[in-house]
């Protein structure tokens, strides 16, 4: 599915207009063609689109770290080294049984 400014938020709009000028002030104001890069305003709506799906890859990667990192040190933090690892897509899921086994303020529910 081709992404556009409408299907962004507002944060994703203009972390994509910040990627987008620094690519313009890297690259010397000049498209791959050698040709002045047009302002954010100017662009296509098609092409603002395009840094707005890499503004969101980003800020998800960037969110996921966070999410590991803060797991890491809670975990290590609490003494439970023993927590599963989870892939990226399933914090959902790691919040879910962290919260089965250890309860919201962490710590560790009695065996019944």
């Amino acid at each position: 599915m081709k992404i556009t400014p409408t299907d962004c938020t507002p944060q994703e709009i203009a972390f994509a207009q910040t990627l987008y000028e620094r690519y313009c002030e890297n690259s010397d104001n000049q498209n791959y063609q050698g040709n002045p890069c047009p302002t954010w305003t100017e662009l296509p709506l098609a092409i603002q689109g395009h840094w707005c799906a890499c503004a969101r890859l980003a800020l998800n990667a960037s969110l996921s770290l966070t999410a590991m990192a803060t797991r890491e040190a809670w975990c290590a933090a609490l003494g439970h080294e023993d927590a599963p690892p989870f892939p990226d897509s399933d914090i959902a899921n790691y919040l879910a049984w962290f919260r089965r086994r250890y309860g919201d303020e962490g710590v560790p529910k009695e065996a019944s």
